[in-house]
């Protein structure tokens, strides 16, 4: 009854795609080929994990940039974070000055 009622609603929720990678890299096309045997291309061109490409061609639904989260995209959205506070700190400053 379960599998009945869990297909029931996935037919009315919305349903998408996502491939969390521990890289450091911000994408696997970035890696060399002994790291990184094959990629898949996205339809709007960002290369990621080959497992991507099998959930689309799975599931039938398609995958784009915003699915693939890596380490390294992780740690660089922090880093610009970090960067833009830092320089908003300083302005502050220099108006209190």
């Amino acid at each position: 009854m379960q599998r009945v009622s869990s297909a029931i609603i996935g037919l009315w929720l919305p349903h998408w795609i996502k491939k969390l990678d521990p890289y450091l890299n911000v994408d696997p096309g970035s890696m060399g080929p002994y790291q990184h045997s094959e990629v898949f291309v996205t339809a709007d061109g960002i290369e990621a994990d080959l497992d991507l490409g099998y959930y689309e061609r799975s599931t039938d639904i398609p995958a784009s940039k915003n699915d693939v989260i890596t380490s390294g995209k992780i740690y660089e959205n922090l880093k610009a974070k970090k960067e833009e506070e830092n320089i908003l700190e300083a302005q502050s400053r220099s108006y209190l000055i």
